[in-house]
C-alpha cells in the first residue's frame, strides 16, 4: 500500500502553530505612539520642560522638622532661641551642629536633575560660601543678638541697646576677618607684599577692636550708672507718695477723732462736757451723775478720761481704778438695801464712741431674777445660725479673756468681773438701750425712762436734787482721796 504524498512532508507547525504565533508577537515591543495628551517631555517635545533647579529630594527629617519647630517655638513664646535650644537639644552647640549638618545636607544633590546632562559637573562655587561651620555659629549668634535687639528697643532699655549694638559689631568685624584670612593663600607662598598687607589689616582691625571695646565699656557703665540713678530716684518718689498718702490719712483720721473728741460729752477737753456732774477723778478715769437715761436717782457712770471705743481698749492702770470704782458703788448701795449690775455696750467702732460703764442700783432680793431675765434676753438675740456664742459667761477667765479685743459686745457685770457677755455680730440691729431695756422691764418703768433720745431730764430742779444726793453720799465710800494723800 502506497501512502499519499502529503503524509510524508515534514510538519509545518501542528496544532500549536497558531500558540507559537502569538507568542511571537508578544514578544515584540510595541510601536511607540505619540498623543497631544503627553506630558512626558522626552516624548512630546511641546510640554514644558522642568527648570534648571529642581530638585528630586525628599522631604525634611524629623530632625530638621525639629529644628524648625524649635525656632518656631522661639518666635510664639519670645523667648531667646539660646533659651529653647538648650532646653530641647540639651545645649545651643548641639543644636548649631546638627542644625550645619541640616544645611550642607541641603546643598548636596541627592539625585540627578530631569534636566541634567550626562556628564555635567557640580559647580561647586554656586555653593555657599558661609559654610564654615565659624561663619555659621557667628551669623547664628549675630540674629539671636538681632531678636534681642528688637525687644530692647521696645521695651527702651538703652543700656542693653548699646551692649547688644556692641557684640554684633564685634561679631561682624570677626566675620570680615576670618573672610580677609581665607583669601590669603599658603604664607609660604606669600610674597613680602602681602604679608605686609595682612600685618597691617590684623593691626588695624585690633586697634578698632579694642578702641570700640573701651568706648562700649565706658559708655555702658554711664548707662548703668544712670539707670541705677534713675531707679533710686523713682524709688525715692514713690516712698515720698507713699509717705505723703500716709501722712493725708493720718490728718484725716486726726481730724476726725479731733471732731469727735470736741462734741463728746465725756470728754473733759470738749465744749459739751458739763463739770458739775463729775464726783471723784482718778489719774485715768472719773465716776459721774447721768444727765440722761437714769432708771434710779443713785444710778451712776463710770468713765475713762480716754476717748476709747471699750474698756477692752484700756489698760492695766485703768481697770484698777475701773475696779475701785465698781467697790464703792457697791458699798455705797449695799448700804442702802441695794445690789447692782453694770451694763457696758461698746458698737459701732468706725464711728469713734466714748465707752461708758452705767452702774444701776436693784432691789437687793431680785439679783438672781436679772440672771434669769438678762441670759434669756442674750440667748434670744440674732438668728439661730450665729457665728459666735451667745452668751458667754465671764466667771472664770473675765472679760478681757473672754471676748477679743476687736469684737463689738455687750457685757453685764453682776459682782467685779462676774457676769454675762454677748458678741455682736449684727450692729445695725442691735439697741444701744438693750441692757437698760432689760432692767427697766424686770422694774415695770416706762420706756422713756432708759431710751437716751427720749428720757431728756427737762425739770432741772429734779437732776439738781439727784447732784446733791450723790455728792453728800458718794464722798464717804471713795477712793480717790488716797491719791489726793500720796
Amino acid at each position: 500500500m502506497k501512502r499519499e504524498s502529503w503524509m510524508l512532508e515534514p510538519p509545518k507547525g501542528g496544532l500549536f502553530k497558531d500558540r507559537n504565533d502569538n507568542q511571537q508577537k508578544i514578544e515584540k515591543p510595541p510601536a511607540p505612539v505619540q498623543t497631544v495628551r503627553e506630558m512626558n517631555p522626552f516624548l512630546n517635545p511641546s510640554v514644558q520642560k522642568r527648570p534648571e533647579n529642581y530638585d528630586n529630594k525628599p522631604s525634611l527629617s524629623w530632625q530638621a522638622k525639629k529644628i524648625q519647630r524649635t525656632i518656631e517655638l522661639a518666635q510664639e513664646t519670645g523667648k531667646s532661641l539660646l533659651e529653647v535650644a538648650e532646653d530641647r537639644f540639651g545645649s545651643y552647640e548641639e543644636f548649631l551642629k546638627l542644625r550645619e549638618m541640616i544645611e550642607v545636607s541641603k546643598m548636596k544633590p541627592s539625585g540627578k536633575k530631569i534636566t541634567e546632562e550626562k556628564g555635567k559637573k557640580v559647580d561647586n562655587l554656586k555653593l555657599n560660601k558661609d559654610e564654615d561651620p565659624a561663619i555659621l555659629e557667628k551669623r547664628e549668634k549675630i540674629r539671636l543678638l538681632e531678636e534681642e535687639l528688637k525687644s530692647a528697643r521696645k521695651d527702651r532699655r538703652k543700656a542693653a541697646v548699646e551692649r547688644i549694638e556692641y557684640q554684633i559689631q564685634i561679631l561682624k568685624e570677626d566675620i570680615n576677618e576670618y573672610k580677609k584670612k581665607k583669601t590669603f593663600t599658603n604664607p609660604d607662598d606669600m610674597d613680602i607684599q602681602t604679608m605686609l598687607q595682612m600685618e597691617r589689616a590684623e593691626s588695624r582691625h585690633k586697634m578698632d577692636r579694642d578702641f570700640l571695646s573701651m568706648s562700649s565699656k565706658v559708655k555702658r557703665n554711664n548707662d548703668d550708672t544712670f539707670d541705677e540713678i534713675q531707679e533710686t530716684r523713682n524709688k525715692k518718689l514713690k516712698n515720698k507718695e507713699k509717705k505723703i498718702d500716709m501722712n493725708e490719712e493720718r490728718a484725716r483720721v486726726l481730724s476726725k477723732e479731733q471732731k469727735t473728741i470736741e462734741a463728746c460729752p465725756f470728754c473733759l477737753e470738749s465744749s459739751f462736757f458739763d463739770n458739775s456732774l463729775v464726783l471723784a477723778t482718778a489719774l485715768k478715769s472719773f465716776i459721774s451723775i447721768p444727765k440722761t437715761g437714769a432708771l434710779h436717782p443713785l444710778q451712776l457712770q463710770i468713765v475713762p478720761i480716754e476717748h476709747i471705743p471699750s474698756m477692752l481698749h484700756g489698760d492695766e492702770d485703768l481697770w484698777d481704778e475701773i475696779r475701785n470704782f465698781k467697790k464703792c458703788i457697791i458699798r455705797m448701795l449695799a448700804s442702802r438695801g441695794f445690789t447692782v449690775v453694770f451694763l457696758e455696750t461698746c458698737i459701732k467702732f468706725n464711728k469713734l464712741p466714748h465707752t461708758v460703764i452705767d452702774a444701776i442700783p436693784l432691789p437687793g432680793d431680785c439679783i438672781n431674777q436679772v440672771k434669769g431675765y438678762f441670759k434669756k434676753a442674750i440667748n434670744e438675740i440674732g438668728s439661730e445660725w450665729s457665728q459666735n456664742k451667745k452668751l458667754v459667761d465671764t466667771f472664770e477667765k473675765g472679760l478681757r479673756r473672754s471676748v477679743p479685743k476687736e469684737f463689738p459686745y455687750f457685757y453685764v457685770d453682776f459682782k467685779l468681773d462676774t457676769g454675762y457677755a454677748h458678741v455682736i455680730e449684727k450692729e445695725e440691729s442691735f439697741s444701744i438701750d438693750f441692757g437698760k431695756s432689760v432692767v427697766g422691764q424686770l422694774l415695770g418703768l416706762d420706756a422713756t425712762q432708759w431710751r437716751d433720745n427720749a428720757a431728756v431730764i427737762k425739770d432741772d430742779l429734779i437732776l439738781d436734787k439727784r447732784i446733791s444726793i450723790l455728792k453728800k453720799t458718794y464722798p464717804e465710800y471713795d477712793w480717790t482721796h488716797m491719791l489726793n494723800d500720796q
